[in-house]
């Protein structure tokens, strides 16, 4: 142009690594000598912002845990962010939150010119067992509208807190009972009040096969003249242990085995053959003496 030059430069390629702060560094010199010198700093935002999950979220993110922890998350973007909120879903029941109460929000600069804000939300939203969304809302001076559950951010943060034991209930094993059968089936409740990891069901010391339906497990035990015992070991995604120990029951067949092991029958039986046999020395000996002392 008269008495100057234009010049023009290409849009960086739309690449989310391209998204920056840029600064143009011009001067100029006259043929007096007289330099002019001008910076222009500016940014390049069409992705919007990044988010980055920090501390204890990054190991329990998409996993299930037995203990709360504060959601700590910073969201990073070229330009400055207004508009910014929080909601927390619960079983699918999302609440909106209060940022004084609830969560904070942190800002600093990243390599002197980026803009990061750290949100910090309570752990005491998460007291109670459930499965969790955390959704984060904000707008930047670009007009992009951010939310972490975009799916182009790769950003979602779900989980779960589950500090109760799954419960473990015998249908139809109980300690030291004799059941009358050459092979019987156990039968066991297993439940858990968010998601089941394992069940593991152990006959004398050795893991045995099952089956199951819903929350009932099944698995066969064989006849013996010895007493068993089972151990049936549940296990949920947040690694909360329950064990149920099933003692000195019989699976047989045999009247002497059965017999023996029916206590009540056992020292019912004892005791009557001690008074028949008292009875009988009675009226063979002490009853002849006496005739015989007369």
């Amino acid at each position: 142009q008269a008495n100057g030059e234009v010049y023009t430069f290409k849009n960086p390629e739309k690449k989310k690594e391209n998204d920056d702060i840029y600064t143009i560094h011009a001067s100029v010199v006259d043929k007096a000598g007289n330099e002019t010198t001008k910076e222009i700093t500016y940014s390049v935002n069409r992705f919007g912002s990044t988010y980055q999950l920090v501390d204890d979220i990054k190991e329990y993110n998409g996993k299930y845990k037995n203990k709360e922890y504060n959601v700590v998350v910073n969201e990073i973007n070229p330009d400055t962010l207004q508009n910014m909120s929080v909601k927390v879903s619960k079983n699918n029941a999302t609440a909106q939150l209060n940022p004084e109460t609830q969560f904070t929000v942190n800002k600093v600069n990243v390599n002197g010119s980026w803009n990061q804000y750290q949100y910090v939300i309570n752990k005491n939203l998460f007291e109670k067992d459930g499965k969790y969304s955390v959704l984060l809302y904000s707008q930047d001076s670009a007009g992009n509208v951010n939310e972490n559950i975009d799916e182009v951010k790769k950003a979602n943060i779900d989980f779960g807190v589950d500090k109760t034991k799954p419960k473990v209930v015998s249908i139809n094993l109980e300690d030291g009972t004799t059941y009358a059968e050459n092979k019987m089936n156990g039968q066991i409740s297993v439940n858990d009040n968010l998601v089941l990891d394992q069940v593991t069901i152990k006959l004398n010391g050795k893991t045995e096969k099952h089956t199951n339906k819903d929350d009932l497990y099944n698995f066969a035990i064989s006849e013996k003249n010895s007493a068993q015992n089972a151990t049936i070991i549940a296990k949920d995604a947040a690694g909360n242990t329950t064990t149920l120990d099933i003692n000195d029951f019989f699976v047989t067949t045999n009247l002497f085995v059965r017999w023996y092991n029916n206590k009540p029958l056992f020292i019912g039986s004892i005791v009557a053959v001690l008074v028949i046999a008292g009875g009988a020395w009675y009226f063979l000996f002490a009853k002849k003496k006496s005739s015989n002392d007369e």
